[in-house]
């Protein structure tokens, strides 16, 4: 399953498209960090008795970007669960500023519904009806202690049962995401998950376990470059400047499922492999996220270039030697693009 549309009977209230990581491209890290978030929310479902306790992280988090701003765009991916429900959808993705778990990571505060009267679907983890009684997310803070620049998770309980949890089980959940952001920085530091400035053998290999894990002709390798950048420098000065960009390329990895490999390249340029059906959408998120950055008179120019469809024989740097070729010999409208954000 590559994507779901969620919504609720009424088919107003939520409108979530859910991303299944594949288990065969989760680094031997991301499978740590599965395991331990699995016995995280064992124990928080015994606790709480409840009948699904799930762990949401940033998806930048998966990539090592454990210092995003909680408010940027990107979603929170399901990393860990307990759970009685055999409709759970593992891997899946949330919005972040969407629904009650978007609601709990954007605003860092926890909440509890009871009696919880929505569509179960509307959470975003189940595929199926549940008849759920309470509900209740309680925030995971991870990064700095500066709140606008910490990133933050969710761990999240329901029930079938009428009555509502307890203040004393919110309280063990809090402790218990503690716990889990404890646990996630450990596991960071010491593994990493891959970021952009990983070496290329690692974005390499995870480029190849894509590929094997869609089929060699459902990959795109996607060329980002930043044009006016001399320009932006000129104008900010160089430590505004390289800063606007350190912020514009962390806020690319959050938006990117962890199983996109991601490498930033000597000159600068983002090289991104990802699955050709959603190279279009990406590349629009990057355009927002560019203007969304843009300050007031400036604009971040990007070009864009993209492989040719992958066939038999094809290898993956002969497809990546096609996006920086395509800057050069391609007529504009072709294979490179120019937008301004």
């Amino acid at each position: 399953m590559r994507g779901r549309a969620i919504c609720n009977q009424k088919g107003r209230f939520l409108l979530e498209v859910a991303t299944v990581i594949p288990q065969e491209v989760r680094s031997p890290i991301v499978h740590r960090l599965t395991d331990e978030l699995n016995r995280i929310a064992r124990f928080g479902a015994n606790i709480t008795d409840a009948h699904t306790c799930a762990v949401f992280v940033p998806a930048g988090l998966m990539r090592n970007s454990a210092q995003g701003d909680s408010t940027s765009a990107g979603g929170l991916v399901l990393a860990g669960s307990h759970s009685l429900a055999n409709d759970l959808m593992l891997g899946c993705e949330v919005p972040l500023h969407t629904g009650l778990i978007g609601w709990v990571a954007t605003h860092g505060r926890s909440i509890h519904v009871a009696p919880f009267e929505h569509e179960s679907r509307v959470l975003g983890m189940y595929s199926q009806s549940h008849d759920l009684k309470s509900f209740i997310g309680v925030p995971i803070t991870l990064g700095g202690s500066d709140d606008r620049c910490a990133a933050t998770g969710v761990i999240t309980c329901d029930s079938k049962k009428s009555f509502a949890f307890s203040k004393l089980q919110g309280k063990w959940l809090e402790d218990l995401a503690q716990q889990a952001a404890t646990t996630l920085s450990l596991l960071l530091d010491a593994g990493g998950a891959g970021s952009a400035h990983s070496c290329w053998e690692t974005f390499r290999s995870k480029a190849g376990e894509l590929a094997s894990a869609l089929g060699a002709d459902s990959i795109d390798v996607l060329r980002v470059r930043l044009s006016n950048f001399p320009h932006i420098e000129a104008c900010l000065g160089p430590s505004a400047g390289y800063d606007l960009f350190e912020q514009f390329l962390r806020l690319v990895q959050q938006s990117l499922p962890p199983h996109f490999p991601l490498f930033q390249a000597p000159a600068g340029d983002l090289i991104i492999v990802l699955d050709n059906m959603m190279t279009q959408f990406h590349e629009t998120r990057i355009l927002a996220l560019a203007k969304h950055l843009c300050p007031p008179g400036l604009t971040l120019e990007l070009e864009f270039s993209r492989s040719r469809r992958a066939g038999k024989g094809r290898s993956l740097e002969g497809m990546i030697r096609e996006t920086a070729e395509a800057f050069d010999t391609a007529p504009r409208g072709e294979v490179r693009e120019h937008r301004i954000a």
